[in-house]
Parts: structure tokens; C-alpha cells; sequence
């Protein structure tokens, strides 16, 4: 019987081991979490301090050499961003008539159609792109 009883108190004191290894896991699991969303919380304010920032640079204020410099980096990168939208507005076809057709954006366009359960409700389905230019809403489709 002796073995049995120290069997049983093995078993016992290996379950309570247990029992908090898991209730300390689930603890440092929470605490991560919550470590990561304040993370986060981190990353959205110096998002925003970063973009209020160069929007002051953008309107012509100074911070120092090391932060006009980065500034000096990401309005070389907005110009080469244009540039490439440029190479994709060629790409597609879209050729410029005249000046006023230079900002052409695209928007989406749906079928019209409509619905069979309740016909005010138009169906949006996208079946293209319709190229217009933001002044003259000159207006071309790709399909």
C-alpha cells in the first residue's frame, strides 16, 4: 500500500505543478498581449508626430540637420511615387489631350443593375474602370 500512497502524492503534487506552469503561461500570455496593443499605441503616435512633422517641413520649418534630412528622403519618395503613377496612367493608355486632362483619376463603375427584391436598390458590381479627368470630366472606360 505504501507504494501506492506515494504513487498518489507524485501524481498529486505533478497535477499542482502543472496547474500553475498553465495558470502562469496563460498569465505571460495576457501580459504579451497587452504589451503588443501598447506597442501599437506606440507606433500610431510616432506615425502621427512623423506625419505632422513633415507636414511642417513640407510648409517650410527646419528641425535640424538629421530630421530635414529624413524629410529631404520622403519628398524624394512622394516625387517617385508620382512619377510611377505617371508610368501607370501611360501604361493604361491614358493619353493626355490637353492640359486640364493631367490629373485624371480612376474611379470604379458598377453595372446599374438592379435588384430583383427591392428595385430602388442599384446592384454595385464592378465591371471596369472609368478614367476621368478631374476638370473637364472627360470620361473614357477600360475594361
Amino acid at each position: 500500500m505504501g507504494f501506492f500512497n506515494n504513487l498518489g502524492n507524485k501524481l498529486g503534487k505533478t497535477a499542482q505543478t502543472v496547474t500553475k506552469k498553465s495558470e502562469d503561461l496563460v498569465e505571460i500570455a495576457k501580459l504579451n498581449i497587452t504589451i503588443g496593443n501598447e506597442e501599437d499605441k506606440i507606433k500610431k503616435l510616432l506615425l502621427e508626430m512623423g506625419s505632422e512633422l513633415y507636414a511642417k517641413f513640407d510648409n517650410g520649418e527646419c528641425f535640424g540637420e538629421s530630421l530635414n534630412e529624413k524629410c529631404t528622403q520622403v519628398k524624394a519618395i512622394y516625387n517617385s511615387i508620382a512619377s510611377l503613377k505617371e508610368k501607370v496612367n501611360s501604361v493604361k493608355g491614358h493619353n493626355v489631350e490637353s492640359e486640364c486632362c493631367k490629373d485624371i483619376k480612376d474611379e470604379p463603375i458598377n453595372s446599374g443593375e438592379v435588384s430583383e427584391e427591392n428595385p430602388e436598390e442599384h446592384i454595385e458590381k464592378d465591371i471596369g474602370v472609368q478614367c476621368c479627368c478631374t476638370d473637364c470630366d472627360k470620361k473614357t472606360e477600360d475594361q
